[in-house]
């Protein structure tokens, strides 16, 4: 569990620095994938992001760890005072990395847990990976999955304006 080398983090954390220099009203990120412990704590320290944004896609990978993820994602925005952003898997069948488009049945039950747990751990921002399981390429018309990710947006857009200036405290 060795720390990250020191001289990638750093060089993420200029870059973030020049962005903010010249764009000072937009928030850069760096979306980190699932991993925590050390790589996690060095990217933070070193980079030191003005935004928290990670994935972890239970839904393809597997939940046995969901809750853990979520937690330490949490304290280590907490500890560096950024907001926390998630992304999450437009579609919940696993097999989409692998080319099957089938929109499962309770794909919008599965999507809703995943977006509203993270929301109660403290996430801010919510992402989707990715557009093209969204939208149709070149037509912007949505799939099948699309109109899941769009009610969820619809039923979260007034509460992010009550949780985005709230401080996470604890999780019950």
């Amino acid at each position: 569990d060795e720390p990250f080398p020191e001289a990638v983090f750093r060089g993420i954390g200029e870059r973030f620095k020049a962005f903010r220099a010249a764009a000072p009203r937009q928030v850069p990120f760096v979306n980190m994938l699932s991993t925590t412990g050390e790589f996690l704590r060095s990217y933070m320290e070193q980079a030191r992001p003005p935004l928290l944004s990670f994935d972890y896609y239970q839904w393809w990978w597997g939940s046995d760890r969901y809750f853990e993820k979520l937690e330490q994602f949490r304290e280590a925005a907490i500890r560096a005072g950024v907001p926390l952003a998630a992304c999450f898997e437009a579609s919940a069948n696993p097999g989409v990395e692998w080319g099957d488009t089938t929109r499962l049945a309770d794909n919008d039950r599965k999507l809703r847990q995943s977006v509203y747990t993270s929301l109660a751990y403290g996430v801010t921002g919510v992402e989707w990976f990715q557009a093209d399981m969204i939208f149709t390429e070149g037509s912007g018309a949505l799939t099948p999955v699309g109109p899941d990710v769009a009610a969820i947006n619809k039923e979260i857009l007034p509460l992010g304006r009550v949780l985005a200036p709230l401080a996470s405290i604890d999780v019950f």
